[in-house]
């Protein structure tokens, strides 16, 4: 299909709604960012930068 570790996340990404813990953690030195966006193109899903969006509706509060 793709690459491997996208094939992984996949797998993962299908079994998670079946989980009690339904969060994936991604932890690694370099490339999640470009493995994310690579998965967002294959599910046809936006990518958020989460700490980006926080701190935009954190500073919109002040």
């Amino acid at each position: 299909m793709c690459h491997p570790i996208i094939d992984e996340l996949l797998t993962y990404t299908r079994q998670a709604p079946m989980m009690y813990y339904q969060l994936i953690i991604i932890v690694g030195k370099s490339g999640k960012t470009t493995v994310l966006r690579k998965l967002g193109q294959h599910l046809k899903v936006p990518v958020i930068n989460l700490s980006l969006e926080l701190s935009k509706n954190l500073l919109m509060t002040c």
